[in-house]
């Protein structure tokens, strides 16, 4: 169903819905409304991994959780998912980008947004649909930089702000920017910076070192 909704195709979500309902199975109301909120679970979920709004996406896809009251069979429960899932998939379909250079602006954004979190070029070839080595070798040729260095440059950008306007430990800022290991990190950011985290947040005059 998943794949159905990320690939904006109604007839196979229309399918996997009958066929994970089971035809004739008789379902009672109850069993069908917990089905229904499931659903819309799902395209909630689905539309906020395609990079939509997420309060937007909360306010459009719940705000047909009332319809649950008003289901009272197993075809009703397939045309009003198939309508909510329909402006869901619309609207996915509307933020795909077209081009090489809107593909990786919204690699950017993405990045920009998710620096916390584990990112490789995997994750990211199969959230944008593309091949791992095309999107490197395109992401390199529109920004100048690897994948690896503008991730490691936004980690690191967002690591000196936090040194500089808090009082965190680095291991707190290590974690904050997505480097699981506090010891890696201050390898990397010396190398980056040319001064490990303590010494950089003693230049920027934010109190005591911290470890």
């Amino acid at each position: 169903m998943l794949h159905a909704i990320r690939h904006a195709d109604g007839n196979m979500f229309e399918e996997t819905v009958r066929a994970a309902l089971g035809e004739g199975k008789g379902y009672s109301v109850r069993a069908m409304s917990h089905f229904f909120v499931k659903v819309l679970a799902l395209l909630d979920s689905a539309a906020k991994m395609s990079g939509l709004d997420a309060h937007d996406v909360g306010e459009f896809v719940w705000r047909h959780s009332g319809q649950i009251e008003e289901v009272r069979s197993e075809e009703d429960i397939v045309g009003r998912l198939a309508h909510i899932a329909g402006a869901v998939m619309e609207r996915i379909e509307r933020m795909k980008p077209t081009g090489g250079s809107q593909i990786i602006d919204a690699v950017q954004r993405f990045i920009d947004r998710n620096y916390a979190e584990e990112i490789n070029l995997g994750q990211l070839a199969e959230r944008f649909y593309l091949n791992p080595t095309y999107l490197s070798e395109l992401f390199k040729k529109t920004t100048g930089s690897t994948f690896s260095e503008y991730l490691t440059g936004v980690r690191m950008a967002k690591a000196a702000e936090l040194l500089e306007r808090s009082d965190l430990r680095v291991a707190d800022v290590a974690e904050l920017t997505g480097f699981s290991n506090a010891s890696y990190f201050s390898s990397a950011f010396k190398k980056y910076f040319g001064v490990s985290p303590n010494d950089y947040r003693a230049q920027a005059g934010n109190g005591a070192d911290r470890g």
